[in-house]
């Protein structure tokens, strides 16, 4: 009827109440250590003003869960005893983890002022310097990004003093369909580029290979990678927009995650370095 409706809120009133010693002790506690908060810790009068709101709330709290367990264990028959077998011991225990709250960060202070890890993982022992790339490719599709990956790919061979492999594909329907038997006007005018390019890097005291592939790079330049042991893949950026951003964009990130070697993508204004 509506008594027990009224006694079941007045109940469940008892059991949010008691969340509020749980919830304000260790906030005092956080916000009064000077480990946790650094700079940002409360003064002493808000320490004060804390510890006195928290007690009255305990002591409410008390109050409140005392006066309801009575009122159970003075009932009689079933009820008075299912009261003594399960409400007392209830509260006691409350009461004993809410003493348990109050002092644990007296009783185990050493272990409660370790600084949390803002990243939450160990800290990198940095050894010493990763040695140089041993070998560097370039992958040209002989568009207006070719300058641009010509020189850093140069550059970073120079440095390292390591060969610098020129890649290139062929993606016409002969070469498609005959793979490196294809000896179309296309295939041999990109050899002839490439063997351009390699005479002009040649002039810089570069070591300067060249292959040339026939058929879908995704597939093609990954083969090539492998068998020539290359450390370093350095590739254009499309420069495109629209539907030709979304297509030339997914060749290059499927292109990437088909190798295990670093990539670098450069364009005409700045690079950009992934870890395939």
């Amino acid at each position: 009827g509506e008594g027990a409706t009224g006694e079941l809120l007045v109940f469940s009133q008892v059991v949010l109440s008691l969340q509020l010693s749980f919830a304000v002790i260790p906030l005092i506690h956080m916000v009064s250590d000077k480990v946790f908060m650094g700079a940002f810790v409360i003064r002493t009068w808000v320490k004060v003003l804390a510890w006195a709101a928290a007690g009255i709330i305990a002591a409410l709290n008390i109050q409140l869960v005392a006066g309801e367990v009575a009122g159970w264990l003075e009932m009689g028959g079933a009820a008075g005893f299912a009261a003594r077998i399960v409400a007392f011991p209830a509260a006691l225990a409350v009461g004993m983890l809410l003493l348990f709250v109050l002092a644990e960060p007296f009783l185990f202070r050493r272990g409660w002022k370790r600084r949390p890890d803002v990243h939450g993982g160990p800290e990198l022992d940095v050894g010493e310097p990763s040695r140089p790339y041993r070998k560097i490719a370039a992958a040209l599709d002989f568009g207006p990004a070719d300058a641009e990956v010509l020189a850093r790919a140069a550059a970073l061979a120079s440095s390292a003093r390591c060969p610098l492999l020129l890649l290139h594909c062929v993606e016409s329907a002969g070469a498609r369909a005959l793979g490196g038997e294809a000896r179309d006007i296309e295939s041999r005018e990109d050899l002839k580029r490439l063997k351009r390019y390699s005479e002009a890097l040649g002039k810089y005291d570069i070591d300067v290979e060249t292959e040339l592939g026939f058929g879908d790079p995704i597939r093609v330049i990954p083969e090539m990678i492998g068998r020539h042991g290359v450390e370093l893949l350095v590739v254009g950026a499309h420069g495109h927009k629209g539907f030709s951003d979304w297509l030339y964009g997914s060749t290059i990130d499927e292109l990437r995650h088909r190798l295990n070697i670093s990539v670098l993508v450069v364009g005409r204004e700045t690079p950009k370095s992934s870890e395939a």
